[in-house]
């Protein structure tokens, strides 16, 4: 899909965040916010050629104590893509100033778990509703898109097996391969209620069985580790639980 983005050859005639709004359009509402938010009061006023290394490098460290170094990265890569789909579409002739900039140090920390005493009434502070899910998520550590794709002919009660072959919008999981994950005696009365409330081929549909969007799970409350040895961050409507 070509895209026309509000450029002069130069690139002087529009500002960053303008360019930036053309990206939104093709992105997600979080995506526009964080334009409004961070790069309208620090970019807004300069013309693409002004925004340098330098500039950009200067906009991070003053947020430093705001962000995250890893929101930091979103931030500049977020920057980067502006102008790369100007590159892209031949409406911007200069180079990529985010390049130039050095990605911040993410410390690595020890992922934090659900213990296994703490998932009966973690489960319990659900909607209904979204038990089935959560509860997915907690015994087999499928990520989000996974479980969002997951159909009834994945899984098989008989067997208690979980077959995860795909992803949201896509053919294949996350890591392009299929696994075969086992269902745990606590995961088997929510995955029989979800099959048997699900109106559609999906085990987790959303309204009259059409898929789910992303943004109804978006990520903030952790859930536990399960086979697949991983986590996935799962927000349901309502506050965030702690976890010790």
């Amino acid at each position: 899909m070509r895209v026309a983005l509000p450029l002069s050859r130069n690139g002087k005639a529009h500002s960053m965040p303008r360019l930036a709004a053309t990206l939104c359009k093709l992105k997600s509402p979080t995506t526009e916010g964080v334009v409004k938010k961070h790069l309208h009061p620090s970019l807004g006023a300069l013309p693409l050629t002004d925004v340098t290394p330098g500039r950009i490098e200067a906009m991070l460290n003053r947020k430093a104590e705001a962000l995250s170094p890893r929101s930091q990265n979103g931030l500049r890569a977020l920057i980067h893509r502006v102008f790369e789909l100007a590159i892209l579409h031949d409406k911007w002739h200069g180079v990529d100033p985010a390049k130039r900039v050095k990605r911040r140090k993410v410390p690595k920390r020890l992922p934090t778990y659900l213990k296994a005493d703490e998932v009966p009434p973690f489960l319990a502070m659900l909607d209904p509703d979204w038990r089935p899910l959560f509860a997915t998520a907690v015994y087999t550590g499928l990520w989000r898109g996974e479980l969002l794709a997951l159909r009834k002919e994945d899984v098989d009660l008989a067997d208690r097996t979980i077959q995860v072959v795909r992803s949201t919008g896509n053919d294949t999981t996350k890591g392009g391969h299929a696994d075969l994950i086992p269902i745990a005696d606590g995961l088997l009365p929510y995955l029989k209620a979800a099959i048997a409330a699900s109106p559609s081929d999906l085990v987790f549909p959303g309204e009259k069985g059409k898929p789910r969007p992303r943004d109804e799970a978006r990520p903030r409350t952790p859930t536990s580790t399960g086979p697949r040895g991983h986590r996935e961050r799962l927000r349901p409507p309502l506050p965030a639980v702690r976890v010790q």
